[in-house]
């Protein structure tokens, strides 16, 4: 019987919860943030923030989006 003196090798590491969920935080904020230059460029309704805020808006369900209205009160949202 011969004994290799070769160890195996480790299989790769992987890395931790807390380094996915930082390098998600990091990779939103550059994505917004890009985002945000663009349409500073190109003009308001290219930005990713107004975009999301108003889809979120037109698909609340009526009765939940007037007891906001009710509740916390109205701005009127600009319409580029």
């Amino acid at each position: 019987m011969t004994v290799s003196s070769d160890p195996q090798p480790l299989p790769p590491a992987r890395p931790g919860l807390a380094t996915g969920i930082v390098t998600g935080l990091i990779t939103a904020a550059v994505a917004l943030g890009v985002g945000q230059l663009v349409a500073g460029i190109t003009g308001p309704q290219g930005s990713p923030v107004i975009a999301v805020g108003g889809a979120a808006i037109d698909l609340t369900p009526p009765p939940l989006k007037n007891f906001a209205i009710s509740t916390f009160g109205s701005t009127t949202r600009p319409h580029w």
